[in-house]
């Protein structure tokens, strides 16, 4: 039952792949052969009316295996391997009780922002953060992050999440766990070797505060402006989090993953 699950999931995610066109995926791509040839860009080698503004490509690495895909598979190429990133997420959902309707909701709210796009790396990333932070192999996280900075700006939810879980822990053990810092620490470290320097968490910044930004973004649009299934599909997540944690009384959600 699992094994056709999960290829059901799969065959939905690259149906959507396949069929839908992020509008960046050009640009993308145009941005990776840029960077191969005339090297990271430290202003807006697109731009006609501001060609000198200070630009921080936080996806440059990933604009070059995009442009890379493009020339050797294609898009349907992409859409095969983006599948695969977002059936790998989905999969690492840890394996408790009634877990199989988390993942079919899951499946509502990201099928409306699959496709071949960057975030999807963040997703994945996220779920082996989840995954890995309290296991042996949560020393490689560092390693993770700075690969995951170059990649696309999602790194800094990853920080913000692992934050909040070691701060959580903390509170919940009552002792301060030197390891679990400084882990979280050297990850952060890990954020600033990138082409960019510090200035890859202001353009963050710029655009978490930009409120022109989140007027133009659809994705950063609050529910109440654009109402979709997925924020449905959320919510309904949100409250079995909330009744599963109030039924045990306890707020410990990463125990036993």
């Amino acid at each position: 039952m699992h094994k056709w699950m999960w290829i059901l999931i799969f065959l939905a995610f690259l149906g959507i792949g396949l069929v839908a066109l992020d509008p960046d995926y050009g640009w993308h791509v145009a941005m990776g052969k840029y960077i191969l040839v005339d090297g990271i860009p430290k202003t807006d080698p697109f731009s006609y009316t501001m060609p000198s503004y200070p630009f921080v490509d936080h996806e440059w690495l990933l604009n070059i295996l995009m442009y890379w895909g493009e020339v050797s598979i294609g898009k349907n190429g992409l859409a095969v391997i983006f599948a695969l990133v977002t059936t790998g997420a989905l999969y690492l959902v840890p394996r408790k009780k009634g877990w199989e309707l988390g993942v079919i909701l899951a499946v509502g709210v990201l099928a409306f922002r699959g496709g071949v796009r960057p975030q999807v790396l963040d997703w994945f990333l996220v779920a082996v953060l989840w995954r890995m932070w309290q296991t042996k192999y949560k020393w490689w996280l560092p390693v993770i992050f700075l690969v995951w900075v170059n990649l696309h700006g999602g790194f800094a939810i990853g920080i913000l999440m692992w934050l909040f879980m070691v701060f959580v822990k903390t509170i919940e053990d009552k002792k301060l766990k030197i390891e679990d810092w400084t882990n979280w620490l050297a990850s952060c470290l890990a954020t600033f070797v990138n082409p960019y320097g510090w200035r890859i968490w202001w353009e963050v910044w710029m655009q978490i505060t930009d409120r022109q930004l989140r007027q133009n973004i659809n994705e950063w649009q609050p529910c109440y402006v654009t109402v979709e299934p997925a924020f449905w599909f959320l919510a309904v997540l949100i409250v079995m989090f909330i009744y599963k944690q109030f039924k045990e009384r306890n707020i410990i959600w990463w125990r036993d993953l």
